[in-house]
């Protein structure tokens, strides 16, 4: 099924059931939704909300992110960043038309969560409880100084 924003109708209220959607756009209707988000006002919000609401653009996204250990939690949490990034990028004039709209969505999805990933790591190092168990055997390894006692291997970092 296709949908097509009709941009005569822009300040009539929606009276289409966004629930049943499930869209493959095609590059015209693309480039309607662009122009929409460029213009602004009910038209962006309009066109924001279809791709939103798109059952296959968000299976899309959440398959990206599923794929990368995320659960359906995180996989929502990036489709609505990534729809908020893509919405910046095509208002500042960053969007270059190369591609379909749902697979820039992925992209943005994916570098985002691999951010947060990246993000979490550190997080996860800095709550991860220290084993001092091995000190004993080489000491400094906790601090992160190594002295040696015989020289000439006396370092410290």
């Amino acid at each position: 099924m296709h949908f097509t924003i009709d941009s005569a109708g822009k300040d009539q209220p929606l009276s289409t059931n966004f629930s049943n959607i499930c869209c493959i756009f095609s590059p015209m209707e693309q480039e309607e939704i662009i122009g929409q988000i460029r213009a602004g006002g009910r038209g962006r919000q309009e066109a924001l909300t279809i791709l939103y609401q798109d059952r296959s653009t968000r299976r899309s996204v959440f398959s990206t992110i599923l794929k990368m250990r995320g659960n359906i939690q995180d996989a929502e949490d990036m489709y609505q960043e990534s729809l908020i990034i893509m919405d910046r990028n095509i208002r500042e004039g960053k969007y270059e038309h190369q591609g379909s709209l749902t697979g820039y969505l992925c992209g943005i999805a994916r570098l985002c969560w691999m951010n947060q990933l990246r993000k979490k790591s550190r997080t996860d190092l800095l709550d991860t409880p220290i084993d001092r168990s091995l000190e004993h055997q080489m000491p400094g390894l906790i601090t992160g100084c190594w002295i040696m006692k015989e020289p000439p291997y006396s370092m410290v970092f």
